[in-house]
């Protein structure tokens, strides 16, 4: 439903279902295997394609955010990073229980990755630009839609993204570099780095953020599109917005019952 501006045959559509759930599970069972795995290890399972884009937009000293997306084993990016020796953060939702708060956090930790909370947001603000001053990576994936009001087109739907990522990007002078850990068709990860985005820069805050907010959303359409069965879509379980269509067909409402369910599909 997400790719609902093309045309899709039924059979295509459940199999790009069932192939993206089997994809999350994969990256489930793959990240528990490595919460003990050593730095060569890590590297070993997951290849690096276009490290030497980041390493190009670190040689300029600001920092780079990883614009990144819930896309192939994302849980990756940062362990990977880690191992290749780039000091990282990532920027999180925490849970509502804070013991699997610590719990994940203390996981990431294992694995080199810092965790940067997205509330209170003022302090999440400052703690990514105290890492990009310091000439490190911050992961962000900011294809989490919230509901209520509308301020982007993605994939042809009304959506609301934050912008944060990119008025941090603009005032740190950081480097943009998109990247996603996908696999292949034998189960073989690849964190692909791509060549930074070229940041609009004209001086006029507003303009400028909101340039480069439609860069953001056509790399991250970009991702999804190539990648369309390994992308988790998280979306809000709260009612959308008047103005946002039903991410599911009637057939598959939450709320139905189980008959309801049978005879909507049939």
């Amino acid at each position: 439903m997400a790719l609902g501006d093309e045309f899709l045959p039924v059979k295509r559509k459940k199999s790009l279902a069932r192939r993206a759930w089997r994809n999350f599970v994969q990256g489930l069972y793959e990240t528990t295997r490595t919460l003990d795995a050593s730095a060569d290890a890590i590297s070993a399972s997951v290849a690096i394609e276009g490290e030497e884009y980041l390493k190009r937009a670190l040689e300029k000293g600001n920092g780079a955010i990883a614009l990144g997306a819930h896309l192939g084993n994302f849980t990756m990016i940062g362990p990977r990073l880690a191992a290749a020796g780039y000091p990282s953060s990532i920027l999180v939702k925490h849970p509502p229980d804070q013991r699997l708060t610590r719990l994940l956090e203390g996981y990431r930790a294992k694995a080199g990755v810092k965790t940067i909370s997205a509330k209170p947001r003022r302090q999440a603000a400052r703690q990514i630009l105290d890492a990009l001053r310091q000439n490190e990576v911050v992961i962000v994936l900011p294809d989490v839609f919230k509901p209520g009001s509308v301020n982007a087109q993605f994939l042809g739907a009304p959506v609301y993204i934050r912008r944060g990522p990119v008025t941090l990007a603009l005032r740190a002078g950081a480097a943009v570099v998109p990247v996603c850990v996908t696999r292949d068709a034998q189960d073989r990860l690849t964190l692909h780095i791509s060549p930074e985005i070229d940041l609009v820069k004209t001086g006029d805050r507003q303009e400028d953020g909101t340039a480069n907010f439609t860069l953001f959303i056509k790399h991250l359409e970009g991702m999804v599109r190539r990648y369309p069965e390994q992308w988790c879509r998280l979306s809000p379980h709260t009612s959308p917005s008047k103005n946002a269509r039903r991410i599911f067909p009637d057939f598959v409402q939450p709320g139905l019952k189980l008959k309801e369910v049978k005879e909507r599909r049939s």
